[in-house]
């Protein structure tokens, strides 16, 4: 990923009225068996199929992304929640590896320090993409 396209920044947003937020696993998970006729249930935490919880759920895949094998460690990571309403962008997960000691720190921030991540991901030109969204 860094080594390609210099990437030293991941960020995942969710967003409000998300179509995901319909569903409950048990029910993603009965739809996934009757059009594919394979069952996934094994696969994955029940809480990380369906979005219940937004910000458990940019936990969990901030968590997914850091102990993936094929994100490099020295990536920076972080999981914000989008209000479509209100426009507001709101820091939830930062997982930013600690140089000196090896670990990483997970916190959750205030509104400024999200517009502050905001404005330095305009100027430095960071790109987002969201996965896994489907219009309700």
């Amino acid at each position: 990923m860094d080594y390609i396209f210099n990437v030293q920044n991941v960020i995942v947003v969710h967003h409000s009225f998300c179509g995901t937020t319909t569903y409950t696993p048990e029910l993603l998970i009965e739809e996934f068996h009757d059009h594919h006729h394979a069952d996934i249930s094994p696969l994955f935490d029940r809480e990380s199929v369906a979005i219940m919880d937004y910000e458990k759920s940019l936990r969990n895949d901030v968590g997914l992304l850091r102990s993936s094998l094929a994100v490099p460690k020295n990536i920076k990571l972080y999981g914000f929640f989008f209000d479509i309403n209100s426009g507001e962008l709101t820091e939830v997960v930062r997982d930013i590896p600690n140089k000196t000691r090896g670990d990483r720190s997970l916190s959750r921030s205030n509104r400024s320090r999200s517009a502050w991540l905001g404005e330095q991901a305009a100027r430095r030109g960071w790109h987002f993409q969201a996965f896994a969204c489907k219009s309700a």
